[in-house]
């Protein structure tokens, strides 16, 4: 699992939920960095690439290569945090 991933299992909301926020998470990476998300069968499983044709998951370089991309990582860092924290007193 690349260091950006997400361990969950099941199928309670919060979960499913919580899924859907990191998807949304790994779109904000995307976009920081330039990559784009490779999207498997399993929901889970999905993680960054350079470009679709590539499976070779991004390295850390991509978010951190100036100081607006550290800035726009700790914020999308911050509103997954945010928003699981809602996921799980039930807003």
């Amino acid at each position: 699992m690349a260091w950006y991933g997400l361990n969950i299992w099941g199928s309670k909301p919060i979960v499913r939920g919580l899924l859907q926020q990191h998807h949304e998470y790994l779109r904000r990476l995307a976009q920081i960095s330039g990559a784009v998300v490779k999207e498997t069968a399993n929901e889970s499983g999905w993680y960054l690439v350079k470009d679709q044709n590539s499976t070779v998951a991004i390295t850390v370089d991509l978010l951190v290569a100036d100081q607006s991309r550290r800035t726009r990582w700790l914020d999308a860092i911050q509103a997954f945090q945010k928003s699981a924290i809602a996921l799980s007193e039930g807003d």
